[in-house]
């Protein structure tokens, strides 16, 4: 399946010039490695910045926080994608489950925050 994603990992070509040592290798990949990392944070930062937008609008419209059916479709397609990329379904199943309970938790924040509280009572 052509998703449009593509990878320098799919790549047969190498990523650095097999020159120089294994520990000069290995530092040119890490560093690699961290600034995917870094994509990664910024990624989940820029989703739960839509996740607090989608939950404003669940709260004003009087919506459930959590949409089973959405969820398994999220979970069906970036299986999907993975398997096509390579990568373990089952473990992107898991770390999206990682991900949407985070989001469950930001937006039942969102949405107790904007709910009107009781009075407190007199002592």
């Amino acid at each position: 399946m052509d998703n449009g994603l593509t990878s320098k990992a799919e790549s047969t070509e190498p990523r650095h010039d097999s020159k120089g040592s294994a520990a000069e290798r290995l530092g040119h990949l890490r560093a690699e490695i961290d600034g995917i990392d870094d994509a990664i944070v910024a990624l989940l930062a820029e989703r739960f910045g839509l996740v607090r937008e989608v939950a404003a609008v669940k709260q004003a419209s009087g919506l459930p926080v959590v949409a089973p059916t959405r969820f398994a479709e999220v979970l069906r397609r970036v299986a999907e994608t993975a398997a096509s990329l390579g990568i373990d379904p089952d473990f992107v199943r898991r770390l999206y489950q990682a991900i949407h309970a985070e989001a469950c938790r930001l937006e039942d924040k969102i949405v107790d925050a904007e709910q009107p509280q009781p009075p407190a009572e007199k002592s």
